[in-house]
């Protein structure tokens, strides 16, 4: 009788054990961050979505970005915010876990090359429609918390050039 309880409960435990083990590889992290960064000497936030590793969260991946965008030698930091010339003192201004977000490219004929940026996509959008609404924004209408990176002084004839799903940029390396 005892060996029939034991053989019972082995089986039981055995046709748990893939369960257990797919639960406990499933992650529950955040698979990418979204950084905004603030600088006194610049309008606006910068944004960034970057990778997040493994067991970490949005705030350490967020706050190594910081580092690297106020390094002195950093080779990746251009890639995440534009550093035209200004002290070295961005400051976090949140790290979220990444909503969906869409890359576009907007041109202009009074604008040399494309100007690129990121933005919300909302939910059952399309990136072009993400991108499309930001159009009135860069020529000349008022969009609360909108700042116009591309060139402020153009307020017309802006218009999207491209317009893709956003990758997730990787965390800078250490």
């Amino acid at each position: 009788m005892g060996r029939n309880r034991l053989a019972r409960w082995l089986a039981a435990a055995l046709l748990l054990l893939p369960t257990a083990r797919l639960v406990e590889s499933a992650p529950n992290d955040p698979e990418a961050a979204d950084c905004s960064f603030r600088h006194p000497q610049l309008p606006g936030l910068c944004r960034v979505t970057v990778a997040v590793a493994r067991h970490s969260t949005p705030q350490h991946a967020c706050d190594s970005v910081l580092r690297c965008i106020n390094a002195t030698v950093c080779g990746e930091a251009q890639s995440y915010c534009p550093n035209p010339g200004v002290a070295k003192n961005w400051k976090l201004a949140s790290a979220t876990a990444a909503q969906p977000r869409a890359d576009c490219a907007f041109s202009n004929g009074g604008y040399n090359g494309w100007c690129r940026l990121s933005v919300p996509l909302p939910s059952g959008a399309a990136p072009r429609q993400a991108c499309e609404a930001v159009v009135p924004c860069l020529n000349g209408a008022s969009c609360e918390g909108f700042v116009n990176y591309c060139q402020a002084d153009i307020v017309s004839g802006w218009k999207v050039a491209e317009a893709k799903p956003a990758a997730v940029q990787a965390a800078p390396k250490h």
